[in-house]
Order: C-alpha cells, then sequence, then structure tokens
C-alpha cells in the first residue's frame, strides 16, 4: 500500500501509523515523503490533517474519520466481523472499498488528480452527519415516553 501511494505521480505525503511496531518503524523510516509515526494516545491530529484515512475497516477507525469529515479508504477487514462495515461505506458514499493494491493505486491517483472526487466524499460524509444527527435527536422523546409510561404502570400497580 505505502509503495501504491508514494508511486502516485502528484506530491502526496503518508503519515504511517506504526503503533509498536518497531520492525515496520525501522522500515519505513527513511523514505521521503514518509513520516513514521509510533504510538500516541492523540492520533486525532494527525487524522485530521489527512485528506483520507486508509486502513482496516475497523468501526472505530471508520468512525473517527466520520467525526473528522475525511473519506475512509478500506483496505482490509476481518471476514465476518468487519464485512458490514464495506457495505455501510459504499451504501451511505463514504468512502471506497478497494482491497487489491493494483486497484488501489488507480484509485489513489485518480484522488491526486481530481479533488472533485474527494470533495464529493467529504460532501457525502456531512450529508451523512446532519442525518444521523437529527435522527438521534429523534430517539430522546420515544426513550422519555417509554420511560414515562413504564413509571406509570410501575405506580399503577398494587403494592
Amino acid at each position: 500500500m505505502v509503495k501504491s501511494i508514494l508511486s502516485v505521480a502528484s506530491p502526496v505525503q503518508i503519515i504511517l501509523a506504526v503503533g509498536t511496531n518497531k520492525q515496520l518503524a525501522m522500515r519505513f523510516s527513511s523514505i521521503a515523503r514518509l513520516r513514521v509515526l509510533p504510538f500516541t494516545q492523540t492520533i486525532a491530529p494527525y487524522m485530521a490533517a489527512a485528506d483520507v484515512i486508509i486502513g482496516k475497516a475497523g468501526p472505530n477507525f471508520i468512525a473517527e474519520a466520520m467525526i473528522l469529515e475525511k473519506p475512509f479508504l478500506a483496505t482490509s477487514f476481518i471476514p465476518g466481523q468487519e464485512a458490514p462495515n464495506l457495505t455501510f461505506l459504499e451504501r451511505h458514499n463514504l468512502g471506497w472499498v478497494c482491497l487489491e493494491p493494483v486497484a488501489q493505486y488507480h484509485l489513489l491517483a485518480k484522488l491526486a488528480s481530481d479533488p472533485a472526487a474527494l470533495a464529493e466524499k467529504v460532501n457525502s460524509i456531512r450529508v451523512y452527519r446532519a442525518w444521523n444527527m437529527q435522527a438521534n435527536q429523534g430517539i430522546y422523546p420515544v426513550i422519555a415516553g417509554l420511560i414515562s409510561r413504564t413509571s406509570q404502570n410501575l405506580s399503577a400497580q398494587p403494592h
């Protein structure tokens, strides 16, 4: 994946979060346009600096990208457990599912040369977030009504 990104003709930079993987850090430590990021408890500022978040389609990783209004490029997933996340990304137009290196290269080359493609995903994320926030606002009255009815039913029962 790193080779695919760096081989794109447009000038791109990678922030590679390696966590505690010292071998991975060493392997990529001296590559131009790539910054190795060791484990940090404050990953959000680095994600906020990105145009695209790329990685395994874990639910928390995708949610963090959505909060930051960053399109997500899923390059791998845990079969069964994370497969629905791929469908979610595509259904709501929040990013891309691109599991093969050659396809990743072509997608990244397109994104590097076509800012409108990236902007379209950011717009979809904003639309989805607004819809989600509005839907969540409707939950409180439902819960309050259920609690009220339950309280009334409990107080009406003989002691």
